[in-house]
């Protein structure tokens, strides 16, 4: 049962990893299209795609925090290795599918 919830709480760092990186790579998209556009126009640099996007990943990362804080570490260093892969694993379907969002975003209409 606990090892299940560290699982959870390491799943959660991943989740808050993977939506960091999309936030990223949509903020950077966003700035190419807007010099792209017309360089001269002047722009607030898209700062509310970084404040909207990183303030749910910044939740996520505390609530895995907690999480970790809460179940502890693993008694052995060979289960918590095989903790953090289960917890990739869960986390990559959600990842993927974070990431294939942004990548429609970004390369959809071209």
């Amino acid at each position: 049962m606990i090892s299940s919830a560290r699982v959870f709480g390491k799943s959660l760092h991943w989740l808050a990893a993977g939506w960091t990186i999309a936030v990223v790579w949509l903020y950077a998209a966003q700035i190419q299209r807007g010099w792209l556009i017309d360089p001269l126009l002047p722009t607030n640099y898209h700062a509310e795609t970084l404040l909207e996007g990183l303030l749910p990943a910044v939740v996520v990362e505390i609530m895995a925090i907690m999480s970790s804080l809460l179940t502890g570490p693993a008694p052995t260093r060979a289960l918590e290795r095989r903790e953090w892969v289960h917890a990739f694993v869960w986390s990559l379907f959600p990842n993927v599918m974070v990431l294939y969002t942004v990548y429609l975003i970004v390369l959809g209409d071209l």
